[in-house]
């Protein structure tokens, strides 16, 4: 008669014992409820046996390991087996359970990693492992379970970073990680989970700042990220909510909005230390720059001088060079036939009236002249020049 039972529901009495491992002959079973009672004992390997659907074990006294048979439950949705006393690891082959949605784990003395197998829980939308004693870190392989809902992790000693692949958990709405060893920066794939309405990551050694991404939690209502040793900017979230609880203290330093509980950020300042080693390093620099400077200006005032100087030279040879009537007399650049014509011209071929003097070498004439006069070297052994306002008095000795 029982081999055709669908489903036993005993919960809430005060059934003690083990489960007998006859259990395993109901091969119909499809919903097994004994939650609630004082059930002691372990789980029979028999139970691999049925055709579950629904196991729920939950709030009992059950010890000892999970079976290895349980991956045979191909077709198990729902598997509670939390608040007992179930101690060792979650076997491998808890893996195959690719039709479950919801499992809870909670509240017991599991210990070991989370297997990688569960990479394969595709269809998985309540995943609940808290307060056990798992370890190691969390794997990548959590990002392939993107239907998940809810997922607590917390009070564990889950060590390492915080996997980015969380980000991909579009329909996430409550993810706590609270209570573990988790070191490292959050990762701003966080942000991109924007169903999120609780995010708990508090009480573990996470450091750096909060992602600007965090600003995209629009739907959040809690946040809690105290009791780390994170800092800097915190920016806050686009909310629709105005009740959302932000909890943000003891950290090592994270400011942002009053509105969030936190002092506003203030311009960062200038390492003292940082600022007497640059002065120092100016202080050695600036000699050698003053010497280079001196140099380079030395260097100019130098060249510009020296084109000045040779523009002005060449100014004055092209003045000496140049003819101007009435200003001066030129004894260079002449024609020697012109220039004596013209002094015997001046002089009515040298008429004694023009002589103001006899030497032993010859006499000297007196010429008085507005016009140029050009005097050859040639035919003059001695000459000088007087200049007055209106003309210009030549004596010669010839």
């Amino acid at each position: 008669m029982l081999h055709s039972l669908v489903a036993l529901d005993l919960d809430h009495n005060n059934i003690n014992g083990s489960i007998p491992t006859t259990i395993g002959n109901l091969t119909s079973l499809k919903s097994l409820d004994l939650s609630t009672n004082e059930i002691t004992g372990f789980i029979p390997e028999s139970i691999g046996n049925l055709s579950l659907i629904e196991l729920y074990l939950s709030i009992n006294e059950i010890t000892g390991f999970i079976p290895e048979s349980i991956g045979n439950l191909r077709s198990l949705i729902k598997l509670y087996l939390s608040t007992n006393e179930i101690t060792g690891s979650i076997p491998e082959s808890i893996g195959n359970l690719t039709s479950l949605q919801n499992m809870d784990l909670s509240n017991n003395r599991i210990i070991g990693p989370i297997p990688s197998t569960f990479s394969k829980l595709i269809s998985l939308i309540t995943l609940k492992l808290e307060s056990n004693v798992l370890n190691a870190i969390l794997p990548p392989e959590l990002g392939f379970l993107r239907n998940l809902f809810v997922l607590d992790l917390s009070s564990n000693q889950f060590t390492g970073s915080i996997p980015p692949q969380i980000g991909q958990f579009h329909h996430l709405s409550l993810l706590r990680l609270r209570n573990n060893l988790l070191t490292g920066p959050i990762p701003e794939e966080l942000g991109y989970c924007t169903d999120l309405t609780e995010l708990d990551l508090s009480r573990n050694n996470l450091s750096g700042a909060i992602p600007m991404t965090f600003m995209m939690l629009y739907r959040l209502l809690e946040l809690n990220l105290s009791y780390n040793s994170l800092g800097g900017r915190f920016f806050g979230f686009y909310t629709t909510e105005a009740s959302s609880v932000v909890s943000l203290d003891h950290n090592t330093g994270i400011c942002g909005d009053p509105l969030y509980g936190l002092t506003p950020c203030q311009p960062s300042n200038p390492n003292p230390d940082s600022l007497h080693t640059n002065e120092n390093s100016d202080s050695k620099h600036l000699v050698p720059r003053l010497l280079l400077a001196f140099a380079m200006f030395s260097c100019i005032w130098l060249v510009g001088g020296s084109i000045t100087v040779v523009c002005w030279r060449r100014k004055l040879a092209k003045k000496g060079k140049e003819i101007i009537p009435g200003d001066f007399v030129s004894i260079w650049n002449f024609d020697a036939k012109v220039a004596f014509q013209d002094a015997l011209y001046a002089t009515e071929n040298f008429d004694e009236k023009y002589c103001i003097g006899v030497g032993s070498y010859g006499s000297v004439l007196e010429l008085r002249s507005k016009e140029k006069v050009y005097l050859p070297s040639s035919c003059f052994t001695e000459w000088k020049i007087t200049l007055t306002l209106e003309h210009f008095l030549l004596r010669l000795k010839c």
